[in-house]
């Protein structure tokens, strides 16, 4: 949990919320609310998988998972 007015302090899990705001809200026509939790699914695969992060040396979390053995 971060501290009040600081997002810097969780900043992982700021940037995946607004990936998925982004992708659900503006890249997507939901019709119905049964197609959320699959989209939020693809949301997390897609950052957890493909996207790199500065604070993982550019890796993906799991390229840097398997490269550090944890």
């Amino acid at each position: 949990m971060s501290r009040a007015e600081t997002p810097t302090d969780n900043q992982v899990n700021e940037l995946l919320n607004d990936l998925i705001k982004e992708e659900l809200l503006i890249n997507f026509n939901l019709r119905h609310s049964n197609d959320v939790p699959n989209l939020i699914k693809l949301c997390i695969e897609y950052y957890y998988y493909e996207t790199p992060s500065y604070a993982l040396n550019y890796k993906p979390p799991i390229q840097y998972k398997i490269e550090s053995g944890i």
